[in-house]
C-alpha cells in the first residue's frame, strides 16, 4: 500500500532538511551551546545561571540564529531558483507560508536543543533546582518562533535578509530599543524575556533592567507572537501569490 505525503508536510520537511543540512546549522548548534558551555568555567548560582542565560542565549544567540535560519527558509528557494518547484499549483499559498514558517522554527529549537538540555543539566547539578531550565525552554520556543515570523516574509523579499537582521538586532534591538520609551514592546527576544522573568521568579537587577517598559507575562508574550505569526503568514501568502503573477 503506497502512502501518500501531504503537501504540507511534504514542503515542509524538505525546507527543515535543508535547513539542517546547511554548513551553519552546525556553527548555530556551538553558538546555542555558548552560554552552557561557558557555566563550565565558574560556580553557577541561580543569579549566574539567570545572567548567562539571557545575555548570551536570549539576547544574542537565539536572535542571530533565529534571524539566519529563518532568511533561509524561503530565501533559499528563491536565490536557487527553486522557487517554481514549490509552487506547484494547486498548493494553496497559505499552506506553503504556514509550512515555511514551521520549519523555520523547528530549526531553531532543534539547533537549540543541545545547548539549552546541557545548561539546563548544569543549572539543576549546581542549584539544586531541577526546574531552573523551564524558563529558558519557553522562552526559547517563543523567541523562535518571533523572529521566525518576522524574518521568513523577509527572505523572501530581500537577498540580504541577514544584514538587515544583524541591523535591526543591533541598532534597533540593542541601542534604541533601550533608550527609547516604548520601543521595548518591538524587540522579539525581549518578548520572549518577559515569559522567561514571568516563570523565572527573582532575577538580578540587571536583567530586570532590559525588559525596559514591558511586564513579565508568559501569556501577553504567547499572544504577541500569535498576532505576528498570524501577521506573517497572510504576508508571506500575499508575497507568494504575487510571484505568481509576476
Amino acid at each position: 500500500m503506497t502512502r501518500t505525503i501531504r503537501p504540507g508536510a511534504a514542503i515542509f520537511f524538505n525546507i527543515l532538511r535543508r535547513l539542517m543540512q546547511r554548513r551553519i546549522a552546525i556553527l548555530l548548534v556551538f553558538a546555542t551551546a555558548a552560554h552552557a558551555l561557558l557555566m563550565l568555567t565558574f560556580d553557577l548560582t541561580e543569579r549566574s545561571f539567570s545572567e548567562v542565560t539571557v545575555g548570551l542565549f536570549l539576547a544574542v544567540a537565539l536572535p542571530v540564529t533565529g534571524l539566519i535560519t529563518a532568511g533561509a527558509a524561503l530565501g533559499d528557494e528563491r536565490t536557487e531558483n527553486t522557487m517554481p518547484y514549490l509552487l506547484v499549483k494547486p498548493i494553496p499559498r497559505w499552506l506553503v507560508a504556514v509550512s515555511s514558517l514551521l520549519a523555520s522554527v523547528a530549526t531553531v529549537m532543534a539547533v537549540s536543543t543541545l545547548g539549552i538540555l546541557l545548561a539546563w543539566w548544569l543549572g539543576a547539578r549546581a542549584t539544586g533546582n531541577n526546574g531552573i531550565g523551564w524558563p529558558m525552554l519557553v522562552a526559547m520556543v517563543i523567541i523562535a518562533v518571533g523572529y521566525s515570523a518576522v524574518f521568513v516574509p523577509i527572505g523572501l523579499i530581500a537577498r540580504r535578509s541577514t544584514l538587515i537582521g544583524l541591523a535591526y538586532i543591533l541598532i534597533w534591538e540593542g541601542i534604541i530599543a533601550r533608550v527609547v520609551d516604548g520601543v521595548a514592546a518591538s524587540s522579539i527576544w525581549r518578548i520572549g524575556l518577559t515569559a522567561y522573568a514571568d516563570l523565572g521568579g527573582d532575577l538580578p537587577r540587571d536583567v530586570d533592567d532590559l525588559l525596559a517598559t514591558l511586564t513579565p507575562g508568559t501569556g501577553g508574550a504567547v499572544v504577541k507572537v500569535l498576532v505576528l505569526t498570524a501577521i506573517s503568514i497572510t504576508a508571506t501568502t500575499w508575497l507568494l501569490r504575487k510571484q505568481d503573477m509576476a
